[in-house]
């Protein structure tokens, strides 16, 4: 009995040192670190006017905006009165309540004034 757990030790040891080890700094070993990198890049939002704010994904529209010094509208802050509404990209959106997610092409997304709404950017 002793022996067959001897022998089963000696054929997992290999195995279990990789379930021991410390986990990389990068978090998907299958993905090199550039593409794990690009996955979690930042994006650059364009305003009109030339202006643009670099944010990381995920980050709010609102950050975006202030970061390009583009000014907002805004009365409720909680997505219901719509005075914040511009168009990103084909979608209109609420600067108070969106958050910029990195498009599949590009690192970019635009951000325009909608017909209708009380914020002129």
């Amino acid at each position: 009995r002793m022996r067959l757990i001897a022998l089963l030790l000696v054929a997992l040891l290999p195995h279990a040192a990789a379930f021991m080890a410390p986990m990389s700094a990068n978090p998907c070993p299958t993905l090199s670190r550039s593409a794990t990198a690009a996955m979690m890049a930042d994006v650059t939002v364009k305003f009109p006017g030339g202006k643009s704010a670099t944010v990381p994904d995920g980050s709010p529209l609102s950050l975006a905006a202030y970061q390009a010094g583009v000014q907002v509208t805004y009365q409720c802050k909680a997505g219901t009165c719509a005075s914040c509404e511009v168009k990103m990209g084909m979608q209109a959106v609420r600067v108070c309540q969106t958050k910029v997610k990195k498009p599949m092409f590009g690192g970019s997304v635009t951000v325009s004034s909608k017909p209708g709404s009380a914020t002129r950017l």
